[in-house]
């Protein structure tokens, strides 16, 4: 009989076990009528607002649209273009600075452009283009006749024999040292003024001398000159105008230069027709790829021109 009662006992406790495990299991299932709700709940919420998104978009619309027709009440009209020089030049890239309309004793008619950072110049009557860019400022001539160009270094085309292209008085005008020049201020502008009176050398009275000799008399005697003192732009390229212009070299850039010889014959080597501040001039580099590049002064000008300028400086170049 102990043998029946344990395994009644034994049986109803493997039940009771099995019973718990189930309700466990059951506990652990998820409740998907609560799912069903939340998913239902969150597809109305988002047609809700597909449903309202086109007039909540008109009316940020037409709320936005007055305050951007607002400022164009108020513009005021813009004034009709001035006629400039530059446009030929216009880039995006453009920037403030001078055009100059000059005349030389060695070129005639010159047109200068210049900014802080390029310079360029052309000579109509020749057909000459010289340009010059920041930081080197290295120096691009280009001979339009023949479509040919050469590149110099700032220092050597200071030296070489361009711009000694003049008359024999031109010639030695342009290798006169200044002396300190007076400032002068003028409509906003600064000047370093000149007004100097040239002693004769002792090779001069030498020659003066010799009778029936007045080589001495053609040499410049006295200066009156005029350069404007541009703060935002490097000496180099004043540098260049100078030197281009056969006036005598200066970190200023020349306005007017006038001498006199010694027979007081008065020549007027620069003379500025007109000057304009620009507030937007772009200079670009000529496409070299349509030119032909030479190495000497003899290729870009051509042997009969640069012979005469030998001949009368007697460089023993060949």
């Amino acid at each position: 009989m102990k043998v029946d009662c344990i395994g009644v006992s034994e049986a109803s406790a493997r039940e009771a076990a099995t019973s718990q495990e189930m309700q466990k299991s059951y506990k652990k299932q998820p409740d998907y009528n609560a799912l069903s709700i939340s998913v239902l709940a969150l597809a109305y919420t988002f047609a809700l607002v597909n449903l309202l998104n086109p007039y909540t978009q008109n009316a940020q619309t037409l709320a936005a649209e007055p305050q951007r027709a607002a400022p164009a009440k108020s513009e005021a009209k813009t004034p009709a273009p001035q006629k400039s020089e530059t446009k030929a030049l216009s880039s995006p890239k453009a920037e403030p600075g001078w055009f100059f309309d000059q005349s030389t004793a060695a070129w005639g008619k010159q047109l200068v452009y210049i900014t802080p950072r390029a310079l360029s110049i052309a000579l109509p009557k020749q057909k000459y283009k010289i340009y010059s860019f920041a930081p080197k400022w290295n120096v691009l001539y280009v001979n339009e006749n023949t479509g040919a160009y050469l590149d110099f270094p700032h220092d050597k085309f200071l030296g070489s024999i361009m711009g000694r292209m003049g008359t024999q008085l031109g010639n030695d005008v342009q290798f006169i040292a200044l002396p300190a020049p007076r400032l002068l201020k003028e409509k906003g502008l600064e000047y370093s003024v000149y007004d100097h009176k040239l002693e004769i050398t002792e090779a001069e009275w030498k020659q003066l001398r010799i009778k029936n000799s007045a080589t001495a008399l053609y040499a410049p005697r006295s200066i009156k000159a005029k350069y404007m003192r541009m703060h935002d732009t490097p000496k180099e390229a004043e540098e260049v105008v100078c030197k281009v212009s056969c006036v005598p070299m200066s970190s200023d850039f020349p306005i007017n230069f006038t001498c006199k010889d010694g027979f007081r014959r008065s020549h007027d080597y620069m003379v500025t027709l007109r000057m304009n501040k620009e507030k937007a001039i772009s200079i670009l580099a000529p496409d070299l790829k349509k030119l032909k590049q030479v190495k000497t002064e003899h290729e870009l000008f051509g042997h009969a021109r640069v012979s005469d300028v030998f001949e009368l400086f007697d460089d023993g170049r060949k």
